[in-house]
């Protein structure tokens, strides 16, 4: 398993290995937001280009995101396979509200029309929600899950009781 990700120089005291026989890394720079994405480009497009014409490799992106979505073009275009994991909606990720950048707007659009390419012409899609996400975002075999672990002390015994009903509830997701 080879995982192509951005790496930070930083030690996390609750950080663990991700290590075992046969995974490795293809370092990225660390970059943050559209400046480092740009000052570090030519570093990044090397490696895009290098998985994104590996003919050996079965490629899965995680989207979404900008660097799973520029290899999954160039295969797109190349005619290579690819298969989509679906995280999260570009819609949300990007909007105004949740990237706080001047250019939030151009770049929701990009991701949200781009995700729908790349999940349609997907080999296969696997998404973190039982409909929401495939309504928007279809592809040709769709599949369910998530790898989230929750531990049993997560869970709480009872229910939590309300003196006053909810009239505005929030709901909270932490990625």
């Amino acid at each position: 398993v080879e995982v192509v990700a951005r790496c930070f120089d930083v030690e996390e005291e609750n950080a663990k290995k991700v290590e075992g026989d046969n995974v490795f890394f293809t370092a990225l720079p660390g970059y943050q937001g559209p400046k480092g994405l740009i000052i570090n480009l030519v570093s990044i497009m090397k490696t895009v280009v290098k998985v994104s014409f590996d003919n050996k490799s079965i490629v899965i992106l995680r989207l979404p995101a900008t660097i799973p979505s520029l290899v999954g073009f160039i295969r797109l275009v190349s005619n290579k396979p690819y298969a989509v994991e679906l995280v999260g909606d570009p819609k949300d990720a990007y909007s105004p509200d949740s990237l706080k950048h001047p250019l939030s707007k151009v770049f929701q659009s990009l991701f949200y029309h781009g995700t729908k390419v790349l999940c349609k012409y997907a080999s296969a899609c696997a998404y973190v929600t039982e409909k929401t996400l495939q309504k928007k975002y279809p592809g040709k075999f769709m599949y369910s899950f998530t790898s989230l672990c929750l531990h049993e002390s997560s869970f709480s015994k009872k229910s939590r009781l309300y003196s006053t009903p909810l009239l505005k509830p929030k709901i909270i997701m932490v990625a």
